[in-house]
């Protein structure tokens, strides 16, 4: 009879990581199983008193999946932050990680010197003397709303025009595109936004009831058809081995305008961060799925923006990110958004603002720590909070209860 064995490490694995890859299957007798399984008795019901021991661990309560790097525990469980696995202690088939080991110790003690306090207190707010708004000499020239679209993307059309004319040369065409011609390209594909009609080519068409002159007058259809064809934002013989960005071919694009939206305007003082949807209902493999928002289905980004809604960076969501996963080892994914969005207004004493989805005490330290600060709503499972505020059902209406911590958070 053919039989699964599971380890103590690969059952643990298996109750908190749907990803973790399944036990070989093997023939053997009840001693081979007995030894293969450690302590676990092949005649009790083994899946009860693991998924017991895992509860047992504080700080895997309530993380959710977003926080799935911040799940290490202090009694037996090791995390590999790296290949999210979780691991018990006393496994030999443990992956000895010195950076990961390094990071559960700070996290650990940092957590032991967390103190709470209640006290009266004062916010101090440092005086934030920088200008906001736009950079006026970006602006001085401009006269229509037009003129400040051509600021925002005169790099990023200089950029195009040169990387789809490599694009057609390398497949031996001759497209000698210019950069005027290339605007008069995407304000043919701004009208046909609002202007719609069952195919592109309709247009053209030499029937009164589909012709647009504005489009058909601007540019022949063969011509647009070409520059369709062959418009490209990146050299494609340029892709790294083992390139795992799924946006590589319009890299540049978002580079150049999270440059350029920084670079025109300074932002308020007060910035929040948050999730964006793009409505998109094609094909993709960056296209999420999130049926309690207003747009179901699109691209998501997430986004940091100033109080009066100009966008300062945004960065699109595309799953696993190795690169922010490297930099910011120990946060969970929220965490890292934040952390690596508001990166450029560090040392500003700038004031950030987010939802619970985000919000976790050992991100509001490090922001401190980054002369930052930062404000949200925090959910009450979230690890290191105090445990000794007033029951809600206590309070009568109006009522508050707070705590001061010694890391310069207030809850």
């Amino acid at each position: 009879m053919s039989k699964v064995f599971y380890t103590n490490e690969e059952a643990l694995a298996l109750i908190f990581d749907e990803n973790f890859p399944a036990a070989s299957e093997s023939e053997g007798t009840d001693d081979e199983f007995s030894e293969k399984s450690g302590s676990l008795d092949p005649n009790e019901n083994n899946f009860d008193r693991l998924f017991n021991v895992g509860l047992q661990d504080e700080n895997l309560k309530g993380c959710g999946d977003e926080n799935i790097d911040d799940q290490a525990t202090t009694s037996g469980i090791v995390v590999d932050t790296e290949n999210d696995c979780i691991y018990d202690e006393a496994c030999s088939s443990v992956p000895q990680n010195s950076t990961t080991t390094n990071i559960l110790h700070n996290q650990t003690k940092q957590e032991a010197e967390r103190k709470w306090k209640k006290h009266d207190s004062s916010t101090s707010r440092q005086d934030y003397n920088r200008d906001t708004g736009p950079v006026e000499h970006f602006f001085s020239h401009c006269q229509t709303p037009t003129d400040i679209f051509l600021v925002m993307i005169g790099d990023l059309i200089e950029e195009l025009t040169f990387q789809s004319n490599l694009y057609a040369t390398q497949h031996e065409k001759n497209l000698n595109l210019k950069e005027g011609e290339l605007l008069c390209f995407l304000g043919i594909n701004f009208m046909m936004g609002y202007h719609k009609l069952p195919s592109w080519k309709d247009y053209w068409s030499t029937s009164e009831d589909f012709r647009v002159p504005p489009i058909a007058e601007a540019m022949p259809r063969d011509r647009f058809e070409l520059i369709l064809r062959y418009l490209h934002a990146n050299d494609n013989k340029s892709v790294p081995q083992g390139n795992k960005d799924k946006i590589y071919k319009i890299r540049p694009v978002v580079e150049k305008l999270n440059h350029k939206f920084q670079q025109v305007y300074n932002g308020t003082r007060e910035l929040s961060i948050d999730e964006s949807m793009i409505l998109f209902k094609g094909r993709s493999t960056l296209k999420q799925y999130n049926p309690m928002k207003p747009i179901k289905r699109g691209y998501k980004l997430w986004s940091m923006a100033d109080q009066k809604g100009y966008t300062l960076t945004f960065k699109v969501y595309q799953g696993k990110d190795e690169v922010a996963e490297t930099e910011f080892q120990g946060h969970g994914l929220g965490e890292r958004v934040v952390l690596e969005l508001s990166k450029p207004v560090w040392g500003n004493f700038r004031e950030l603002y987010f939802d619970n989805y985000f919000s976790s005490l050992s991100l509001l330290e490090r922001l401190a720590a980054e002369k930052t600060h930062a404000c949200g709503t925090i959910r009450a499972n979230r690890k290191g909070l105090p445990k000794n505020l007033t029951d809600d059902k206590k309070l009568d209406r109006g009522d508050s209860d707070f705590r001061f911590s010694n890391t310069q958070v207030a809850y």
